[in-house]
């Protein structure tokens, strides 16, 4: 996955909460635009975690990107 990619979810309106899953098994939920980012270059991906921490990772560590479970449920109401 490219970092422009991923951008596009960032900046989807309306925006819609995403699960980033990445190639070594963990996820991450993106519930506001401002809980991911990237460096100047794009080469970096960071992500808030659940636990006040922050995830970086390169983009192409990212194996796939679904809409959260969350935002399904409001979708379908």
């Amino acid at each position: 996955m490219t970092t422009n990619e991923l951008m596009r979810f960032r900046h989807a309106v309306p925006f819609k909460p995403f699960e980033l899953r990445l190639k070594d098994g963990r996820r991450f939920v993106v519930r506001e635009p401002i809980h991911i980012g990237r460096n100047e270059t794009g080469s970096t991906i960071v992500v808030a975690a659940p636990d006040d921490t922050f995830a970086f990772f390169p983009p192409n560590d990212v194996s796939e990107v679904t809409l959260a479970q969350d935002a399904r449920k409001r979708r379908n109401r």
